[in-house]
């Protein structure tokens, strides 16, 4: 299940009509990724926040990039 999910949310972040509606919603969303990253450990998940980091970069900046990338090195950290 968790799987289908990415693969859902990958194709609504990566769809152009869709995701510039997103940009209202980020603050909701980002608490969601990131605990995501403590829990899902397959790689799909890392491409898709790849995905999300490039496509929403103007708007994800200060605290929100912080936060991400911090939550990745603690789970590559955990994962060594």
């Amino acid at each position: 299940m968790a799987r289908q999910n990415v693969d859902t949310l990958n194709i609504i972040v990566t769809d152009s009509d869709i995701a510039p509606r997103m940009v209202n919603h980020l603050d909701m969303m980002i608490p969601h990724i990131l605990s995501l990253l403590e829990t899902v450990g397959f790689v799909t998940y890392y491409e898709f926040l790849q995905e999300f980091i490039k496509i929403f970069a103007k708007v994800i900046n200060g605290d929100k990039i912080c936060s991400i990338l911090n939550a990745c090195v603690v789970r590559i950290c955990q994962d060594i």
